[in-house]
């Protein structure tokens, strides 16, 4: 796995790299199941998500806009 984070004056980015396949977001989440809501709970809280095949895994983007230009990136 590799984990990539970017950060200045307006935006945070986080790309996450890996080997695995993805094949879908479930449409709807049964409140009984045990999975499957990790990735739509971070669509949800971000500006920018996307989930890409690559020639060697799947790239997972996400990308926030910032809300203050004073925010340090930590």
């Amino acid at each position: 796995m590799r984990l990539v984070f970017l950060c200045d004056n307006y935006r945070l980015s986080i790309t996450i790299t890996d080997e695995g396949a993805f094949g879908h977001l479930p449409r709807n989440i049964n409140s009984g199941s045990e999975g499957g809501r990790g990735l739509k709970l971070i669509a949800r809280y971000v500006d920018t998500f996307s989930i890409k095949p690559t020639a060697f895994g799947t790239r997972v983007t996400l990308v926030k806009i910032r809300d203050n230009d004073n925010e340090a990136c930590a």
